[in-house]
């Protein structure tokens, strides 16, 4: 009983920061953080590594939603033959097939070097220096690899360089990372990551205020042959009426994506959960905070939420909206949801990080503002 005890109120003062209330001291506070933080990385790196065979073939993992939007992931071993914007062949005992690139959330092949394995792990834990120096050293051996295995790792060094921008929000790195997109597209244009090119590289001009550029980005999207990322393109050119507080548009171009697909599919579900986190920003936006904020509980009570980038930004949003109407525990805590369980998202993770910076420097916790600042700085190099 002393043991559950514990680790209950462990858990309650972890989230709510009432350390003193939970008969927690600070050593121990220190030992407890240290141990979550730890375990997390762990659960993380082994979530990524799970699927990983010592064995000489090419690897595909995907990811699979069954019919109740329970989300799990799947490894498919054998030889890539080919990669399109569209498919990715693979040839499993014989038989060929076509893997749609909407599913796919990695690739592998056999015969790329492992710093570039270890990177590509890193840029999934938003770990973006670490994952550039590993790239850093598979680039001394550039001239050895293939066209294929070059590819991805030109990929990955132009999404981390993006992802870190993203998440710092300065135009000069902005500006550099969107010149590694193009020219990524450029050189790759057959890539089956171009459509998340595509994204990314409108996301970077819309944080850089260059709307109409972005949202001929999110256009390309927007003719996919998916219908979840058509919704995704569609979304992403909503978000640009946010970005100009024209928040009745906004509400309807949201709308208007829910009301888009009639399709039922667990993937289109989804990508229509990013849209309606849109219109509860949007009715925020009009101060409409209790409708807001009913929307975002809806999405929580209706879905697993297994998606590790729709529920980052779901509960920032909660914590935006909270805070906007003057409910600052409870952006507390749907910030901290973030920081504790969300922290692979690297955009989202600095965004609530930033969050907890204030609203705990405001309740007059310095040491858990520390805290914040401290990763802030340590892990995306952002100084308050």
């Amino acid at each position: 009983m002393r043991t559950y005890d514990g680790c209950e109120n462990s858990c309650r003062a972890i989230l709510t920061g009432e350390w003193a209330v939970h008969g927690i001291d600070k050593e121990m506070r220190k030992r407890i953080m240290k141990r979550v933080a730890l375990l997390l990385t762990l659960l993380c790196v082994l979530s990524l590594l799970a699927p990983m065979r010592l064995v000489a073939e090419d690897m595909i993992r995907i990811r699979v939603i069954d019919e109740n939007r329970v989300a799990s992931e799947e490894t498919l071993t054998g030889k890539i033959e080919s990669v399109s914007t569209t498919e990715v062949s693979l040839t499993q005992a014989g038989t060929q097939q076509g893997v749609p690139c909407n599913t796919i959330l990695w690739l592998q092949y056999e015969n790329e070097p492992i710093d570039l394995t270890t990177a590509r792990t890193m840029f999934l834990a938003a770990r973006y220096d670490e994952a550039l120096e590993n790239l850093s050293k598979s680039e001394k051996d550039r001239a050895s690899l293939t066209e294929p295995v070059l590819a991805e790792l030109d990929y990955l060094k132009a999404a981390c360089i993006a992802q870190s921008a993203l998440a710092l929000g300065e135009r000069d790195p902005l500006t550099a990372a969107g010149k590694e997109l193009v020219a990524f597209q450029k050189k790759y244009a057959a890539s089956w990551h171009l459509f998340d090119v595509y994204e990314t590289t409108g996301r970077i001009l819309l944080a850089l205020g260059r709307n109409d550029q972005a949202k001929g980005f999110f256009d390309r999207l927007a003719d996919a042959p998916w219908s979840d990322v058509k919704l995704r393109g569609m979304t992403a050119s909503a978000e640009i009426l946010l970005a100009t507080q024209k928040w009745e548009e906004a509400a309807q171009a949201f709308q208007a994506v829910i009301d888009f697909a009639q399709e039922n599919s667990p993937l289109v579900n989804e990508a229509k959960d990013f849209a309606r986190i849109g219109l509860a920003q949007a009715l925020a936006g009009q101060e409409k905070f209790d409708d807001a904020l009913s929307l975002l509980r809806r999405i929580i009570d209706e879905n697993p939420l297994r998606n590790v980038s729709l529920a980052a930004r779901l509960y920032n949003t909660i914590g935006a909206v909270s805070q906007a109407a003057g409910r600052n525990q409870d952006a507390l805590l749907a910030y901290l949801h973030v920081d504790l369980l969300y922290s692979s998202c690297g955009q989202e993770h600095s965004r609530a990080l930033r969050e907890l910076y204030r609203l705990w420097t405001a309740k007059g916790r310095q040491d858990r503002a520390e805290e914040a600042l401290h990763t802030l700085q340590n892990k995306y190099k952002i100084n308050l």
